[in-house]
């Protein structure tokens, strides 16, 4: 069964994030929307960025709602022109879910 596409949410709606390993349920009233995994090109690695392009996507997505479902830290090379120097970061990637969470389990926009 094909679900419709929700409407996005206006750029001031707060989303909540819930991380999972501390409160394994997802609310009742929730819609989910799709799942996110993030990268170095999705949101830089520091965890800043990824979660601001989570909030992002989220809205873009109707969602107001990320469920935290992993955290994971791994390592990136860059490696320079002509093979002259490498550069190695820790990154952090995200793996959530976008949730719809409204009264009534409606987006009333």
């Amino acid at each position: 069964m094909k679900k419709e596409k929700r409407p996005p949410l206006p750029e001031d709606t707060p989303v909540s994030f819930i991380y999972a390993p501390m409160t394994p349920i997802i609310p009742e009233t929730s819609e989910y929307i799709t799942s996110i995994e993030t990268n170095a090109a999705s949101g830089g690695c520091e965890a800043e960025g990824a979660i601001k392009y989570l909030e992002r996507q989220a809205r873009a997505r109707g969602a107001n709602l990320i469920f935290v479902r992993r955290v994971d830290k791994y390592i990136t090379e860059y490696t320079g022109v002509y093979g002259m120097s490498t550069t190695t970061r820790t990154c952090t990637k995200f793996l959530v879910d976008l949730l719809a969470n409204f009264p009534g389990g409606k987006n009333e926009n």
